[in-house]
């Protein structure tokens, strides 16, 4: 893989998004190992999320506190996030950008005032925004994965993200090519994550497994299956043999265009 991404509780608490020291007590360092082994690491990243978080916040008609994105005291707080976690400098964790998740938990109702006087949607699209400009001013190659399947969102994800599949249907490949397609007619030439595989059976697994490299990025969404799907080392072969196929695909096309 060339690319590692680190998913939910890497850190302790959603709003602050620093490390957690018994998880990794030097994430600059793990990072920096990945770098040496040519391995881009992204973060998962939550979205709404007040947990850890004592500035401004929205409340939804059903109660659920979230922080307000648009008040100057987070747009602070999200300044001194994201550099610690993208810059290279002393201290910061240099890491390479951000899967962003849980983009629709947006507080909802009559009871939502967010300092911006903006909502749903829109209120979204700024928290967006935020982090994508903000990124990119400290990391001009931060990679942005997100699941915004509609051309609005167009100019604040560079890794449109198929997302995560019911483990209990039972045609992954034939659901997730739909999800590709309709990111195609919304925002064609996106790079597609092409995540998950459900792994709810071990056949409908593989199936998807093997045809992602047609599809968009292939990814491995974790090294273990589950109860109903254990993947052996020859499943995992035959993966990373359709991985270099796709390299080795994606890197003639780059000569091309040289």
């Amino acid at each position: 893989p060339q690319a590692l991404i680190i998913d939910d509780k890497w850190q302790p608490q959603y709003a602050v998004d620093a490390p957690d020291p018994a998880k990794f007590p030097d994430l600059r360092a793990f990072i920096d190992r990945r770098h040496a082994e040519g391995v881009r690491t992204l973060l998962w990243f939550k979205l709404w999320d007040a947990e850890g978080w004592d500035g401004p916040t929205i409340t939804g008609a059903n109660g659920d506190v979230r922080y307000d994105p648009s008040s100057p005291a987070f747009l602070a707080h999200l300044d001194a996030v994201l550099h610690r976690l993208l810059s290279a400098d002393a201290g910061c964790c240099n890491c390479d950008g951000f899967k962003l998740d849980f983009a629709f938990w947006m507080p909802i109702g009559r009871t939502v005032h967010a300092a911006s006087g903006k909502y749903g949607v829109e209120l979204l699209y700024d928290l967006m925004h935020a982090i994508y400009t903000r990124a990119k001013a400290i990391k001009p190659d931060a990679l942005i994965n997100a699941s915004p399947c509609h051309p609005y969102f167009a100019d604040v994800c560079d890794h449109g993200r198929l997302h995560d599949y019911d483990y209990k249907n039972r045609n992954n490949r034939a659901d997730m090519t739909m999800r590709a397609r309709l990111y195609q007619a919304a925002l064609p030439g996106l790079l597609l994550d092409t995540d998950n595989a459900g792994f709810a059976a071990k056949r409908d697994t593989m199936h998807w497994l093997l045809a992602q490299s047609h599809v968009g990025v292939p990814d491995l969404y974790a090294l273990r299956g589950g109860p109903h799907c254990d993947l052996n080392a020859d499943d995992l072969a035959a993966v990373a043999e359709n991985w270099a196929i796709y390299s080795r695909r994606i890197d003639a096309e780059l000569r091309e265009m040289d």
